[in-house]
């Protein structure tokens, strides 16, 4: 990446002062507006996104099964029959879940770019500070995630104690109060569904999903996420399975019965 190039995505990403959180995310569907999706696994039609911040947790429609289980706060680990180069071997956060669509960041595609030479008025940033690929869909624009007690200034909770907040003002305010301790990963571009379309995927068994805990984001090393989500991912779906196929004890008039 150039200086030139890298001080042009500082700019867009970072140029005046700290944007609110809903600006934020309306910078990052502004690119969306009237066109087609390239940030899903499977075929994508037009859609436009209005739903940041969400004022609903109502699923879009899909299969009830991937109804129940999606949700913002949810990881997506890709299953080994998904193919599509942008998502094969993720394992993807879902941030926004709702009526209009779906939105989630890969947190397992680290980049060798340090953070301090896109956010240099941030101090205190290390050389072990990286940006990831957050997925195909505005990589002009940052996703910052952050683990915090305290939920932070301009900021909306993802799930427990994880965060995305608004611009680096908040960041430079969490590094200064808690230091090289401080938990936060940052993102170029994202990834996004239209109403209906994510259920779908995981119903033709494009993903697996599975609750997020933050220590995966922040603390796994990104090689090891996807074979150790993976490898839980199926062990559950097989346990699952063979729960269904269980034979169940029954009474009907006195006798009982057994019953798949």
């Amino acid at each position: 990446m150039t200086s030139h190039l890298l001080a042009k995505i500082t700019r867009q990403i970072w140029g005046g002062s700290a944007p609110t959180p809903v600006a934020l995310f309306f910078l990052l569907f502004t690119a969306l507006l009237g066109a087609p999706l390239p940030g899903a696994a499977f075929s994508l039609q037009p859609i436009e996104f209005g739903f940041f911040p969400s004022t609903t947790t109502t699923p879009p429609p899909g299969p009830s099964q991937a109804q129940s289980a999606l949700a913002k706060g949810k990881f997506l680990v890709a299953s080994r029959r998904l193919g599509d180069p942008n998502f094969a071997e993720t394992v993807v956060l879902l941030i926004e879940y709702g009526q209009s669509g779906a939105m989630g960041v890969v947190i397992n595609r680290p980049t060798e770019a340090p953070l301090s030479t896109l956010l240099p008025d941030v101090k205190g940033l290390q050389q072990t500070d990286v940006v990831y690929l957050g997925g195909p869909v505005g990589r002009n624009q940052m996703i910052i995630l952050v683990r915090s007690g305290n939920q932070p200034k301009e900021s909306l909770q993802v799930f427990a104690d994880v965060y995305t907040i608004s611009g680096r003002t908040v960041l430079q305010h969490l590094i200064d109060e808690v230091g090289k301790s401080a938990k936060f990963r940052a993102y170029l571009g994202y990834a996004g569904w239209a109403p209906g379309q994510l259920a779908m995927e995981v119903s033709q068994g494009g993903w697996y999903v599975l609750p997020a805990d933050a220590a995966t984001v922040f603390d796994k090393a990104a090689a090891d996420m996807w074979p150790e989500l993976i490898r839980r991912s199926e062990a559950e779906w097989v346990m699952d399975r063979k729960a269904r196929r269980r034979p169940v004890l029954s009474t009907t008039n006195g006798r009982q019965i057994f019953a798949r």
